[in-house]
């Protein structure tokens, strides 16, 4: 097998491919407000043509910080011609045939301005689904904000919890698995639950409520291509010493409309 170095002194460890799996975007130590991007054919790297916002550390109390910020990590639109930059004083969408970018206003919270960790597109690229929170970490909430890009609405989801970790796109584009913390048990285990969320309505319902996730949150979901299954992890936990004795991956066998 043939490895090749193709970049050194990245800023963080955050990559993006490209929906197609021909460009990579990174950030270096030397450009931090610059992306970059390799064009895996032909071993090329090539700066972007813009540059994101990078505000000094005088302005960070007025974002309801005091340390950062962090480096930016990036979110490919399906289609390929956009990408979202985001960190925890910003929230950017670049248009790469224009070089131009635009702010994505997260909303307010009487805490700060909200921010992003995680964003996903939807598959057909219609609505921007992005794990938000304010201030410095760690956080104390996170929750799920969700935008149409095509009516610029944008939608809160609440479930009464105060932890939400992961986030997965069903193929249909408007149904959303999310992974949210909602409790312990009788030994103090904390426990994980999972909601399918409805892009256009904002509704929830729980899926397996009866079942004790545990860690699920940590590893991430994904949902197959055909929509009939989801796959997360179901680690198994002690319930004194709540140490995790064995990793199991579930399959979850699902049926969502088209």
């Amino acid at each position: 097998m043939h490895t090749e170095k193709v970049a050194t002194g990245l800023l963080a460890p955050y990559l993006a491919v490209s929906p197609d799996g021909q460009r990579v975007v990174f950030f270096t130590q030397a450009a931090q407000t610059r992306p970059e991007a390799l064009d895996v054919a032909q071993a090329q790297r090539y700066l972007l043509s813009f540059a994101l916002p990078w505000p000094s550390w005088r302005d960070l109390p007025a974002l309801g910080q005091q340390v950062g910020p962090e480096p930016y990590r990036a979110a490919w639109h399906p289609a390929g011609n956009q990408i979202a930059f985001y960190n925890d004083i910003g929230f950017y969408l670049a248009d790469l045939a224009t070089g131009q970018i635009c702010e994505v206003d997260l909303g307010p919270h009487v805490d700060g301005k909200r921010w992003t960790f995680h964003v996903q597109w939807s598959p057909n690229g219609r609505y921007l689904a992005a794990l938000t929170t304010v201030g410095d970490p760690p956080v104390h909430f996170s929750d799920l904000t969700l935008i149409d890009t095509n009516t610029g609405e944008r939608r809160y989801l609440d479930l009464g919890l105060q932890y939400l970790y992961a986030i997965a796109w069903a193929p249909n584009g408007h149904d959303l698995l999310v992974v949210a913390e909602k409790g312990a048990n009788d030994s103090g285990l904390v426990l994980h639950g999972l909601y399918v969320v409805n892009a256009a309505t904002g509704d929830a319902r729980q899926m397996l409520a009866d079942h004790q996730f545990v860690g699920t949150g940590a590893w991430g979901v994904a949902w197959s291509p055909t929509g009939q299954a989801i796959a997360l992890a179901c680690p198994v936990v002690t319930p004194k010493e709540h140490l995790m004795t064995e990793g199991r991956l579930c399959i979850i066998s699902v049926e969502v409309r088209r």
